[in-house]
Parts: C-alpha cells; sequence; structure tokens
C-alpha cells in the first residue's frame, strides 16, 4: 500500500474519482428520479465505484494484504453507509 501511495499517478486518479464519484451522488439528489439522466448517472457512480475498489484492491495491494480496520475506520465506513442509505431510500420515495 505504502509503494502504491508513492505512485505520482495512482493518487491524483483516485482523488479524481473521489470527487466524481461525490459530484455525481450531489446531481443524483438534485435530479428527477424517474428521468433518464437520473439512471445514467446512478449507473455511471456504480461503475465509477466498482472499477475504483477493483484498482484500491489490484494495484494498491488491497486484495494482497488487506490491513485490519480499526474502530474510527469502521464508525466511519458505517456512516458514509448510512448517508448512501438515505440518499437510495429519498430516491426510492420520489
Amino acid at each position: 500500500m505504502k509503494a502504491a501511495l508513492k505512485d505520482h499517478e495512482l493518487v491524483p486518479e483516485a482523488n479524481v474519482e473521489h470527487a466524481c464519484v461525490k459530484d455525481l451522488i450531489a446531481q443524483v439528489k438534485l435530479a428527477e428520479p424517474d428521468g433518464e439522466m437520473s439512471d445514467a448517472r446512478v449507473k455511471v457512480m456504480g461503475e465509477f465505484v466498482k472499477h475504483h475498489v477493483k484498482e484500491e484492491q489490484t494495484e494498491m495491494g488491497g486484495a494482497r494484504s488487506p490491513p485490519s480496520p480499526s474502530l474510527p475506520a469502521l464508525w466511519s465506513l458505517g456512516q458514509r453507509m448510512r448517508k448512501v442509505a438515505m440518499i437510495m431510500l429519498q430516491l426510492d420515495s420520489r
């Protein structure tokens, strides 16, 4: 993982991917839930996330040597998952 963080291409690319997903989440929140654009944004967001996770697991060594998550990391993950669930529930209720 440390070697991957020294890779001057992976870290900026990861930051761009994070920003894109955050932007798509904001767009989905504002979009009409039944529109084609909303469906497309959700699909693209899912593809970005899958791609990003795959990169983290392969190129950054996550799949070979996963770190043990700390309690604060697990708490943070739970908070993010809760936010995504709330977004999805809001989309379903529109």
